[in-house]
Formats: structure tokens, C-alpha cells, sequence
């Protein structure tokens, strides 16, 4: 049954209808009573900008409530709020998708970020983000270095079942002594569920071979992963498509997935790719950096799986 009005949802759920000229996601938001938390559902386009520093806070475009995407917004910043919830929204516009940043923690499942002139999801500054089965594609700009997810000074991101493909310089791109995990813990042996997979895909300008003229192009860049910084990149269930950059004491750490494309290891980072890696590549480290797994520095990654 749809959420078709306040009174019947409660005074702390409500539907903003933005067919209406009044109508503002902002404003029901700002209504909200502080130290409660408060739900609102979205029908139809809100050409809006979203800005959420209070807790417990939960944007939906399910009004429905029958798990499709109803709800569309140009932009969600969230800043030092904790537990804040963004899911199904298509979110596209002039800035970030959504950003999450000052020691926030936010949660962004099933939406559709795709097309915005700055990153899809940021996280930055001691925040925290659970990013779980999105689709966030042809974000950002390649001259700023902009990617699918971009996090940095010491953030924490979870990522789970996202399809994350051809935004403009990466896929995931972490780095400041940030740490990134992608997929669920699997017991050696145990059961991997196909729907919490990642998938990490850039198929554009290889950067190994035009690096300068990859960042003045228009078309997306070939690199997927770029960790660096002392940041970790710590990937389950995942199947990255493209390179793979680890620079400046990062680690790069991979179990029970599948890895396609160059993994280039340098500045003393350490790369880790052991239990069941798959796929087909090739591992170069220079200066210091090392391998301390089953498939080393000056391998190939042969499409067999690899158990250490």
C-alpha cells in the first residue's frame, strides 16, 4: 500500500510529492523534531539539493513499498549526522551523487547514480559509508580524478553488490589512510551468494599507455582500482575489469574473486591476492613494493584459481 499522506504514516513519516509547486524534500527534512528519527518517502522528479546534519534521518523513493525506484534527487550531502538512510533514489545532477563527509554515517542501497559531474558517492573525513546494490555509472570528470566511489582521510566504506562501471578516472578510488572492503566474510568452503558480488569495471583510455591524454579525453579512463596513500583496498566476492594502481604504503588485499587487467604494485605497498583469484592479468611491483601471496610480483594472473 502506497504512504499516500502524513497523518495516516505518523507524525514521523511522511510523502513529499514534488509533482506539487511547494513541495521540499528540504523542508519536511529541517521539520523534523531533533533527536527522533524520521521518514521520508519521495514520488516523482525533486529537482533538489539535499543537505542532512541531523541523525536518524531516512530518505526513500520506494513509496510504494514494493522495492522499485520512485524517487528521483539531483544531490544528498550528509554532514556529521549518524545513521542516516538513502535508498531508492535515481540521483544525478551538477555535483556529487551523494556525499557523506565530517564523521557522518550513511547507508545508500538499491538507487541508480549515474551521470553527475562530480564523483557517484564521496566519503570523506572520519565518515562512514555502507554502499550496498547500486548501479553508479558515468560519474565525474577525468581531470579531477573522479570516480564511482572516491574516499579519503580516514573513512570507512562497505560495499556490497554494486555494479560500478565507466565513470570518468576509476571505479573505487581510496586513498589517506582510508580502508574500503568489498563483499561478505566466506568461511574457506562456504557458500558465496552471486547477488552480494561486486562488480569493478572500466573499459575506457588506458592509462599505461596515454596517461596525459587519458586525463584531457572525454572518455572514461581503463583504471578500476586506484589505492593509494595508505589506504586499503580489501576485496571478497568481487570481480574487477581494468587496472589496478597500489601506491604509497597501501595494501591491497583479495580472496575468492575474479581479477582482470593490470595490478601494478609501488612506494612500498604490499598486495595480497590468494584463496580462489581468478581471472587474467599481470602483476608488476617497482620501488619496494611486494607480494607476500601465491601469485607474486612478474606473474601472470592465468585464469586458474589459486589456493594460499
Amino acid at each position: 500500500m502506497a504512504h499516500d499522506d502524513g497523518k495516516r504514516q505518523g507524525k514521523d513519516t511522511k510523502t513529499v510529492d514534488c509533482s506539487k509547486p511547494k513541495a521540499s524534500v528540504q523542508k519536511r527534512i529541517d521539520k523534523l523534531k531533533q533527536g527522533k528519527d524520521g521518514t521520508t518517502y519521495t514520488r516523482g522528479f525533486c529537482s533538489e539539493r539535499v543537505n542532512i546534519v541531523r541523525d536518524g534521518v531516512k530518505l526513500s523513493g520506494d513509496q510504494c513499498g514494493d522495492g522499485t525506484i520512485d524517487g528521483d534527487l539531483t544531490e544528498v550531502i550528509v554532514t556529521g549526522a549518524q545513521r542516516v538512510e538513502i535508498e531508492y533514489f535515481n540521483l544525478t545532477g551538477p555535483g556529487y551523487g551523494v556525499l557523506i563527509q565530517e564523521g557522518a554515517s550513511a547507508s545508500i542501497r538499491h538507487s541508480n547514480i549515474y551521470d553527475n559531474e562530480a564523483n557517484g558517492v564521496g566519503v570523506y573525513k572520519m565518515a562512514f559509508a555502507q554502499v550496498e546494490f547500486n548501479k553508479i555509472t558515468g560519474n565525474g570528470r577525468p581531470e579531477y580524478f573522479e570516480a564511482g566511489i572516491d574516499g579519503g582521510l580516514s573513512v570507512n566504506i562497505q560495499s556490497r553488490g554494486n555494479y560500478i562501471a565507466n565513470n570518468a578516472y576509476a571505479a573505487i578510488e581510496i586513498g589517506n589512510n582510508s580502508y574500503f572492503r568489498s563483499g561478505l566474510f566466506v568461511p574457506i568452503g562456504g557458500a558465496i551468494d552471486p547477488n552480494d558480488r561486486d562488480v569493478f569495471l572500466q573499459t575506457g583510455c588506458d592509462q599505461t599507455q596515454n596517461a596525459m591524454q587519458c586525463l584531457t579525453s572525454a572518455a572514461p579512463s581503463s583504471t578500476a582500482i586506484d589505492c593509494f596513500r595508505g589506504g586499503t583496498c580489501d576485496f571478497r566476492n568481487t570481480e574487477v575489469v581494468g587496472e589496478s594502481y597500489i601506491s604509497g604504503l597501501s595494501n591491497y588485499d583479495v580472496k575468492n574473486s575474479s581479477i582482470n587487467g593490470f595490478v601494478g604494485g609501488s612506494g612500498g605497498s604490499r598486495l595480497h591476492l590468494r584463496y580462489s583469484v581468478s581471472g587474467s592479468g599481470y602483476v608488476a611491483c617497482s620501488t619496494e613494493a611486494f607480494a607476500s601471496s601465491y601469485i607474486q610480483c612478474g606473474n601472470d594472473i592465468s585464469g586458474s584459481d589459486f589456493a594460499n
